[in-house]
């Protein structure tokens, strides 16, 4: 007789359970249970880890540019500042960042990120550029007030002082106001630093800017004229008597009139003293072209005759050609016609500064003066 198997009761069988689900792991609860006599539930399958899913990254939408002020006069400095502004609703200082220009550089001149000083007459539009989106400013520059008399100066010592002197018959051009002299003065200054290796000369400024007063005369054109090969010397007397004699500067003249045969001279210490050079806009050499004839530069790396005279005549009044140069020739150069300080029977043709730095600039020697060691430039 085949022996019965003994069942186990329901009731024990849920017993069995709960204590197996609440003590057992999911890989032992199947077991556990079925040796309690029930049937294992099916388990469930184990989830795959997922990894989350990465937030959108924010875009740029959107740069503003905002300016300290949008209305300036010739020689104002403008500080701005560009903001970025992101698809997620953040925003960020980007001046630094971002690639600034004006619409006309001849009007507004950029100086450095978020910076830029009106150098001509009109309106024009400051930009920031980040990626591509652009943000805008529009600016106004006017002719401000002409300074008639020298301003406190930004440095102290030796420095060069620009004058605009009109004769009492003359138009006045205003060059002073509509930026015209300022924008000739910085070409020639950066063409000096190129070829210098970063000298430049240290010029009179108000804020930065070049400080140019300006000078209507008593005197018409033709008593200016009357003074023959002394002209500049009755300009000097002149502007002495009105005041502009300061000890250690060098004026340099824009004379809005004529000279019978030249468009530039100076003083040359120390065998001609003195502290003025002048430049005649309305010069007329024999056997040359009319002074007035040359343009004004307005884009650096673009000097023309006026930006290369106003350097020339400025190392006249430095005392340069020295006699002690190996090619000196009557206070200039006479061996290379590309030189700034040449003079001799080839026509000038301005490009070079003492290219054999051997004469005037950078030649190292004790015996005779090299313009490095002038106090009227500088780096």
């Amino acid at each position: 007789m085949e022996r019965a198997v003994p069942r186990r009761s329901a009731d024990s069988e849920h017993a069995c359970r709960r204590w197996c689900v609440a003590v057992c792991t999911v890989a032992t609860l199947g077991a556990l249970v079925a040796a309690c006599g029930g049937t294992a539930a099916p388990t469930a399958p184990t989830p795959t880890p997922t990894s989350p899913t990465p937030a959108p990254q924010a875009t740029l939408t959107l740069v503003a540019v905002t300016a300290s002020t949008v209305a300036l006069n010739v020689g104002d400095s403008v500080t701005a500042t560009a903001r970025a502004q992101y698809s997620d609703g953040t925003s960020q200082d980007v001046t630094a960042e971002a690639t600034w220009g004006a619409t006309n550089p001849t009007i507004l001149a950029v100086t450095g990120p978020g910076r830029a000083t009106a150098v001509g007459v009109g309106a024009v539009v400051l930009r920031a550029t980040l990626q591509d989106k652009v943000g805008a400013v529009a600016i106004n520059v006017s002719i401000g007030a002409r300074s008639l008399v020298d301003q406190p100066d930004d440095i102290s010592g030796a420095q060069v002082k620009v004058l605009y002197v009109i004769p009492s018959d003359r138009v006045d051009r205003q060059l002073d106001l509509d930026g015209t002299l300022t924008r000739s003065i910085a070409v020639a200054q950066a063409w000096l630093r190129q070829e210098s290796g970063g000298y430049r000369f240290r010029m009179d400024t108000r804020g930065g800017q070049p400080d140019i007063t300006g000078v209507r005369l008593d005197l018409t054109d033709a008593q200016v004229m009357g003074g023959g090969v002394r002209q500049r010397d009755l300009l000097e007397r002149e502007l002495i008597r009105r005041g502009f004699n300061v000890l250690g500067k060098i004026y340099v003249a824009y004379y809005e009139g004529g000279h019978q045969s030249t468009c530039g001279d100076g003083f040359l210490p120390p065998s001609l003293p003195g502290n003025l050079v002048a430049i005649y806009l309305h010069g007329t050499p024999p056997g040359a072209r009319p002074c007035d004839t040359n343009p004004f530069a307005t884009t650096e790396g673009f000097p023309g005759y006026l930006e290369f005279s106003f350097a020339h005549e400025i190392f006249h009044g430095m005392g340069f050609v020295a006699t002690c140069a190996p090619h000196s020739n009557n206070g200039h150069v006479g061996d290379d016609p590309t030189d700034l300080m040449y003079a001799g029977s080839q026509p000038w043709a301005p490009s070079r500064l003492d290219p054999g730095r051997d004469d005037y600039f950078g030649h190292g020697r004790t015996n005779c003066p090299d313009a490095v060691q002038n106090p009227y430039l500088a780096r």
